[in-house]
């Protein structure tokens, strides 16, 4: 398994049947763990945010949050779906004011 410092990874997209990890630097890593794996793994760490059927964002490389997706502090956009706006949002802003 690939073990990455969790604040060099900005977000996880699922894509054609693998994970892709794009870090903080811009670099993209396919790694092997499916999303739901993932997204259990980080479950003590509230930064990581399931935004997406196919995302998990790190709220610590958010700009800001629109209507329909995350802007990161590389210009990125990662898609919020409407199924999980509302949580997204919630989260993104009580993240925010910690």
């Amino acid at each position: 398994p690939v073990h990455l410092k969790l604040e060099r990874i900005a977000w996880f997209e699922n894509r054609l049947h693998r994970v892709f990890v794009t870090l903080t630097s811009g670099e993209t890593l396919a790694i092997g763990q499916k999303l739901s794996e993932l997204q259990e793994e980080l479950k003590e760490h509230p930064q990581f945010l399931r935004c997406h059927q196919s995302y998990i964002v790190n709220l610590d490389c958010v700009e800001a949050l629109d209507e329909s997706c995350f802007k990161m502090a590389d210009g990125q956009m990662v898609p919020v779906s409407r199924n999980f706006y509302k949580q997204s949002k919630h989260a993104y802003y009580h993240y925010r004011l910690k």
